[in-house]
């Protein structure tokens, strides 16, 4: 009898423990990174290091990115993608042209302990192969 409320028990447990790991991942409010950040990163192939400053602001319902490094700046958008790889895990994939050359970004982020956005990832020429990636990192800048 003990055996069999146990089994009961069990199996009435396991869609709450599987059905998580189905579900698509949760994607926070765009508004959650709109914000003047400090980036420090690494050209793709070179490995060129550089710093700027990078402006997240909502469009039309999108999140638009517009960098400056020095004398140079370019525009982009970003989105949240799902992992094919890991349930539950999301992303956020940018995509920009800098002079005149198409780049795209797999961004991680998580809140910093002042519950910022705090981004990382890899940047990459959509379809080509490099060993060299570009890396970008993205700092919530102080407010004057």
């Amino acid at each position: 009898m003990l055996r069999r409320i146990t089994l009961r028990a069990l199996l009435a447990l396991v869609p709450l423990f599987t059905g998580s790991a189905v579900q698509a991942a949760d994607h926070p409010d765009a508004s959650f990174f709109v914000g003047n950040y400090w980036i420090v990163g690494r050209d793709i192939d070179t490995g060129k290091p550089y710093t700027g400053e990078l402006d997240i602001y909502q469009d039309e319902g999108e999140l638009s990115l517009a960098w400056t490094v020095g004398e140079e700046s370019w525009t982009g958008k970003a989105h949240f993608e799902d992992s094919e790889l890991v349930d539950g895990a999301s992303g956020l994939r940018i995509d920009f042209k800098r002079n005149g050359q198409e780049y795209q970004g797999t961004m991680l982020w998580r809140t910093d302990w002042d519950n910022y956005a705090r981004v990382s990832g890899y940047i990459y020429r959509p379809g080509q192969q490099t060993d060299k990636p570009g890396l970008e990192a993205w700092f919530i800048a102080p407010s004057n």
